[in-house]
C-alpha cells in the first residue's frame, strides 16, 4: 500500500454538516477500494489566489489515505461525480530512506523501554 494526501475543497456556502457527511462518504469509498483513512484535518475557510467559477473562498480538508495504486484511479473517478466537492487533488507521499529507518527504529525501541527506577530519598 502507498500513502496519499488528498486535499479536498468544498464550497464555502456548504454547511458543516454537509461537509462531514461528504467526508464520511469519502471514507466509505476508500474502504470499498481496500484502503484506510489514517488522518483527516479540517483546515477551515481560505481565500483563493484568484476567483474560480465566481467563487472566492472554499472550505479545505486534508486527508491521509493508504491504498493500493491500482485502486486510486477508480476511487478518484467516483469522487469526481460528487457535486459537493468543488476541487480535489491527490498526491503520493514519498517517505525517504532516512525517515523509514527512523520510523522502524522508533517502533523497535518503543516496546523495550523500561520504567526508570528512582533511588530512595534520604
Amino acid at each position: 500500500m502507498k500513502t496519499y494526501q488528498a486535499l479536498v475543497i468544498f464550497s464555502s456556502s456548504l454547511a458543516e454538516d454537509a461537509v462531514k457527511e461528504t467526508l464520511q462518504t469519502m471514507r466509505g469509498e476508500v474502504e470499498k477500494a481496500g484502503g484506510v483513512v489514517t488522518a483527516t484535518e479540517m483546515q477551515g475557510k481560505r481565500v483563493f489566489a484568484r476567483p474560480m467559477k465566481k467563487m472566492e473562498t472554499g472550505q479545505y480538508v486534508k486527508m491521509l489515505i493508504q491504498m493500493q495504486p491500482a485502486a486510486l484511479a477508480p476511487f478518484t473517478a467516483r469522487l469526481r461525480l460528487n457535486e459537493k466537492i468543488f476541487r480535489m487533488q491527490i498526491v503520493e507521499l514519498k517517505i525517504s530512506a532516512r525517515q523509514a529507518a527512523a520510523k522502524k527504529a522508533e517502533s523497535e525501541a518503543q516496546p523495550a523501554a523500561q520504567p526508570a527506577v528512582q533511588a530512595p530519598v534520604q
